[in-house]
């Protein structure tokens, strides 16, 4: 994709606009567009739509890796998922699901509560984290001796040629 302007990803936390932190967001007014998972696109819209920017769903689809590692933890081992929001948290379960992965014990949260996280984390074998709350998990104590692993998502094919198409009609636009 060659465009005749400069591209810049400016990555703002879901949770920087749920609290409004005004410096993280203020970077977004910058920006010409916005692009999104599709799990969180109907709140980044409510929280930005004073901005009057395009705002872009994408598909992800788990990276292999991710799958690789979780796959390797025994099936009949507790696992725990800390998430930063309810819709993460039932896409990691559908996708563990849809790729025949279970375990004998999923707990799941999305609470900040640093009590409820470290009961969680004793309550289990392993840990999956969505990657803004991995630095939180890895420092709790409880969580030293467990295995945690980052849930990482990429964008799936055709979210990748949606957003050239959409950056495409911005060069366009600004010519």
């Amino acid at each position: 994709l060659d465009l005749k302007f400069p591209v810049v990803s400016i990555p703002i936390l879901l949770s920087d606009l749920r609290n409004r932190f005004s410096e993280k967001v203020g970077r977004v007014k910058s920006g010409d567009i916005i692009v999104t998972s599709f799990y969180h696109l109907d709140e980044v819209k409510e929280k930005l739509s004073s901005f009057n920017k395009k705002i872009i769903g994408i598909s992800l689809t788990p990276e292999m890796s991710t799958i690789i590692e979780v796959a390797r933890i025994p099936p009949s081992s507790a696992i725990g998922v800390i998430a930063t929001s309810q819709q993460f948290l039932k896409e990691i379960k559908r996708a563990l699901r849809e790729m025949g992965i279970q375990f004998g014990k999923f707990i799941g949260t999305t609470s900040q509560r640093q009590d409820d996280m470290a009961e969680l984390i004793t309550q289990v074998d392993a840990v999956i984290v969505s990657p803004s709350r991995r630095k939180e998990v890895m420092d709790r104590p409880e969580a030293k001796k467990k295995k945690v692993i980052e849930f990482l998502y990429t964008p799936d094919g055709a979210s990748i040629n949606n957003l050239k198409v959409a950056l495409l009609d911005m060069e366009g636009m600004k010519e």
